[in-house]
């Protein structure tokens, strides 16, 4: 089981740490994950958890998920046209 971290014990491992407010602004929004668990008045922070950016998710690039939808090589697609031809 991973050790779980007091939200000051987990903003002093940041490379840059920030206010307290910050970390709550964080957690709220969703920015860390795993996300860490309200217990009581506090916050446990799994020891392995990190900031993320929702609306950029960096993972690899090539990444099984992406292999299985797009196919193994990725080839360029023509265009589809949006009507259908008429008879």
């Amino acid at each position: 089981m991973p050790k779980l971290l007091t939200l000051g014990e987990w903003n002093s491992r940041l490379p840059r740490p920030r206010s307290k407010e910050t970390v709550r602004r964080w957690i709220r929004a969703g920015k860390i994950y795993p996300a860490p668990v309200l217990d009581g008045r506090e916050y446990l922070f799994d020891e392995r958890a990190e900031k993320i950016d929702p609306l950029n998710p960096r993972g690899p690039i090539n990444s099984l998920l992406s292999r299985i939808t797009n196919g193994k090589d990725q080839k360029p697609h023509a265009p589809r046209s949006s009507s259908k031809p008429v008879r």
